[in-house]
């Protein structure tokens, strides 16, 4: 989305060259990769990485200025955590259409408007993840839709400042 940017200068001496590609596993939501490189220098080397589809993170403003957040375990880390509502990309899914659709899924709310902030790459040195981050305001409140899979509590509501 956002995330075309150039820089002055040259940096050829920075580029490194696909060689081969190994897949070492592939999951129904992740791949693990390692590709053979070829460095500036002509040398080569080995890259492992993770192969992710994308994801959104979305900051839920309401009208008084509190932001909704909520908390869920997060099996990975066995614990409860407080964050604000995400999601990864389904197949074939805009990322706006997804952010929409996590809010709903996991807080129960709507937003009336939708503001794109920026595109992060949260680990750079071993996956492709991206996170489009939203702002949504003009919040609802409607029925969550919320699945075994993806199970929150959209009741933490913290002030922004």
């Amino acid at each position: 989305m956002a995330d075309q940017h150039t820089f002055p200068g040259n940096d050829d001496g920075l580029i490194e060259k696909k060689v081969d590609i190994t897949t070492l596993h592939e999951g129904k939501f992740l791949t693990f990769k390692r590709d053979t490189v070829e460095l500036p220098d002509g040398t080569q080397a080995y890259r492992e990485f993770v192969t992710h589809p994308g994801a959104v993170m979305i900051l839920p403003v309401f009208d008084d200025g509190r932001v909704l957040l909520e908390r869920r375990f997060c099996y990975p880390v066995g614990r409860l955590l407080l964050e604000f509502p995400a999601g990864k990309l389904d197949p074939n899914e805009d990322e706006l259409t997804c952010a929409k659709r996590e809010l709903q899924e996991e807080t129960g709310y709507t937003a009336r408007e939708w503001t794109f902030l920026t595109r992060i790459h949260p680990v750079i040195s071993y996956s492709t993840e991206f996170i489009d981050i939203y702002l949504a305001r003009g919040l609802t409140a409607s029925l969550p839709s919320l699945t075994t899979a993806n199970s929150s509590k959209p009741s933490s509501r913290m002030p922004s400042s």
